[in-house]
């Protein structure tokens, strides 16, 4: 009678621990399902606020451009019209020093670098551009 005991108890401590593990797992499962949603919620609001940027931007009247590491990765089509370069040698082949007329550059250098690694809010700065044909922008 002892071992049938035993057994039983042991079956039962058994059960428990499954039955707290399975308890577990839906918790962990619930969360990343919780997860998920949250984060395609976030994705769409991304894909959102690119096509609200691009939208603003696609018809601006004045040319937009990003920069990463001294690299343009993104030039609006009036950017390419003021410059006379397409949109694939603006993010291949050219820097913002190309555009700029080389006696105005230290300016630039001077100014827009630390702006943009302090990450201030605005720069403003007069300086002389250079389009691909040569043409000085004054």
């Amino acid at each position: 009678m002892r071992q049938k005991s035993t057994d039983m108890r042991e079956d039962f401590e058994s059960h428990k621990g499954f039955t707290d593990e399975l308890a577990e797992l839906r918790g962990r499962i619930a969360e990343l399902e919780s997860w998920r949603t949250e984060h395609k919620w976030m994705a769409d609001e991304l894909k959102q606020s690119e096509a609200r940027f691009r939208n603003l931007t696609e018809r601006a009247m004045v040319g937009v451009y990003l920069l990463q590491d001294d690299a343009f990765v993104y030039v609006n089509p009036r950017m390419t019209s003021i410059f006379g370069y397409p949109p694939d040698e603006f993010e291949s082949d050219l820097s913002l020093r190309d555009l700029v007329l080389p006696d105005d550059w230290p300016a630039i250098k001077n100014n827009f670098v630390p702006s943009v690694s302090a990450a201030e809010d605005s720069f403003n700065c007069q300086f002389r551009a250079v389009r691909k044909d040569g043409e000085v922008i004054q």
